[in-house]
């Protein structure tokens, strides 16, 4: 509901400066993403680019009450992202390097962004030897089989502790502890995915992430996705905005879906490549990730096959949401949490200006799915 009137601000509302009041055209954005990927290929040992991108977006929040509240603020956005191969045949790597600002003035330069995303790539080339040591893997039954680590249990057991001290009410839904359906009362619900990728973290992989988000009445209003390998801690509030390692975030503005990078499950990119072309991303084996590497730009799309659960997507729903994002069912309803089965089936994410013509799409494809049935 609406906070008392007297609670209400008066008078002007407080300039936070979100807006640097720029707007460059596009063939100046054009001119910086040649420069970014210019710079990425002068790496050596770089051999091949899959191009780079330059953004610039502006958005409105208008707030009009029955209590007579009216007001409104305005931000800016900047992105600049390169992706590059390095090596040569089955020694091929890839990597990328991205920024974003609310202002212009504090994006790096797009030489600087092209030459780490070189630099990264050509860092994976012929890749040392890592150390391991003794790390049993448990396959439990609770979760169909899916691995799971010591490390698994021990994030888990971590998080339950110091996350019940901040919030002793809150029930807990997670995938490493046995359900309680007591959360199915609670209007406060901490839900938590300790190793996100399991897979990807026991091969070495740097795709996984670390994930918690806290639901009021049935949807997340905190959610955080930490990604120890990047470097890289999203964060989202309700009604605050989602941020990357402090850099406030928002997704690309590109509504051509022919240029769209969509990741997902191979079979799915494939039966949706054949009613339409895009870029196929590579896999990110973290569903979180999935959507948070939306948030930032890095992709614009990514579809999610069935049997995806609370703990997966909960904290990068709201992250992908804030950044002005999409995630629903291909009913296009957006995802309701903590059920008495916290499953889901097909989703659809996106940006705002490619997700309904993806959601189309989608449904187009069940249908000629259904059809051959």
């Amino acid at each position: 509901g609406l906070a008392p009137q007297e609670m209400l601000l008066k008078g002007t509302i407080p300039d936070v400066q979100s807006d640097d009041g720029l707007d460059p055209d596009p063939q100046t954005l054009r001119e910086v993403a040649l420069a970014c990927e210019d710079a990425a290929r002068a790496v050596k040992g770089v051999t091949n680019s899959e191009g780079a991108g330059a953004s610039a977006g502006r958005s409105i929040f208008a707030l009009a009450t029955s209590h007579g509240f009216a007001g409104a603020n305005h931000s800016s956005g900047y992105g600049v992202s390169a992706s590059v191969l390095a090596g040569e045949g089955d020694a091929k790597e890839r990597d990328y390097d991205w920024r974003s600002a609310r202002h212009r003035v504090d994006l790096d330069s797009a030489e600087a962004i092209g030459k780490r995303a070189g630099e990264r790539a050509v860092r994976r080339v012929n890749p040392g030897a890592v150390k391991s040591g003794t790390l049993p893997v448990l396959f439990d039954p609770r979760i169909g089989g899916s691995p799971v680590t010591e490390a698994d249990v021990t994030v888990d057991t971590f998080l339950k502790i110091r996350l019940s001290e901040l919030m002793p009410d809150a029930a807990w839904l997670s995938e490493e502890t046995a359900d309680d359906h007591v959360r199915l009362g609670a209007r406060h619900v901490w839900v938590v995915d300790p190793i996100d990728g399991t897979r990807a973290f026991m091969a070495g992989l740097p795709d996984w992430a670390v994930c918690v988000a806290l639901l009021e009445d049935d949807r997340p209003v905190l959610g955080v996705v930490h990604a120890p390998a990047h470097d890289a801690t999203y964060v989202a509030l309700e009604g605050s905005g989602a941020s990357r390692n402090g850099v406030a975030l928002a997704v690309s503005l590109d509504a051509d879906l022919a240029r769209a990078r969509i990741a997902g499950p191979r079979p799915m990119q494939d039966a949706l490549e054949r009613l339409q072309p895009f870029t196929l991303a590579a896999k990110i084996p973290s569903l979180a990730l999935r959507l948070a590497y939306i948030a930032d730009g890095q992709i614009e799309a990514g579809l999610v096959s069935p049997d995806s659960r609370d703990w997966d997507l909960a904290a990068a729903d709201l992250i992908l949401s804030e950044a002005g994002g999409i995630l629903t069912g291909t009913d296009g309803n957006r995802l309701v949490y903590n059920r008495a089965d916290p499953v889901h089936g097909v989703l659809v994410s996106a940006t705002a200006a490619l997700h309904a013509p993806l959601l189309l799409l989608m449904q187009r494809l069940r249908e000629m799915q259904a059809s051959r049935a």
